[in-house]
């Protein structure tokens, strides 16, 4: 797994540092890290994090759609879309723990154990698919969430043993600091 887990770091890394320069090749890292994931997840009973990487290949292919055929511009979300977004990633997160507390009972065959940190994990997750919609829509909202989540998400990797990955989801959270930054740069020079 340590193979598979240095191409997931290495394509992860590379996703964020292009999607913050506002890169459309970015997408394509995207996918080799979630395929990567899915399995990583999979076997270290992360299973919030499985259904995750599904819900990140549908992003992608959205993400791509935005960022090659509609040009959006960089912007903050308002105040009710904020207020939105966190709404809903706590009903999401909500919806997804009593998914992911319940999977090996509902789905024994393919979820054999019962899912590990799956309060926490369900946050990662709910929190995650919101802030993934807002890169996707070009948020400049959605880093700062990231830099939360991603050091959530290190504990938490850290506590299973995946070292490379909760290193990344350090330099994640890095990145994202920086890709604020550079979104408000990109954001003010279209102004």
């Amino acid at each position: 797994m340590n193979l598979i887990e240095a191409v997931a770091v290495v394509s992860g890394a590379l996703y964020v540092l292009l999607a913050g320069r506002n890169m459309f090749s970015s997408w394509w890292l995207g996918l080799i890290n979630i395929f990567c994931y899915t399995y990583i997840f999979y076997l270290n009973r992360l299973y919030a994090d499985v259904l995750l990487q599904f819900f990140y290949f549908l992003a992608t292919i959205y993400g791509m759609y935005i960022w090659k055929g509609r040009c959006k511009n960089i912007s903050y979300l308002s105040f009710k879309e904020l207020i939105i977004s966190i709404l809903f990633s706590v009903l999401l997160s909500i919806g997804i723990y009593i998914l992911n507390s319940n999977i090996h009972i509902w789905y024994p065959t393919i979820f054999k154990f019962k899912a590990d940190f799956p309060i926490i994990d369900s946050f990662i997750a709910g929190f995650s698919i919101v802030a993934t919609i807002l890169i996707a829509n070009k948020k400049i909202d959605s880093w700062i969430w990231f830099v939360i989540i991603d050091i959530v998400a290190s504990i938490v990797y850290n506590n299973k043993e995946l070292y490379l990955t909760s290193t990344l989801f350090i330099l994640y959270a890095f990145l994202a600091f920086l890709s604020i930054k550079q979104w408000k740069k990109t954001q003010t020079n279209a102004s």
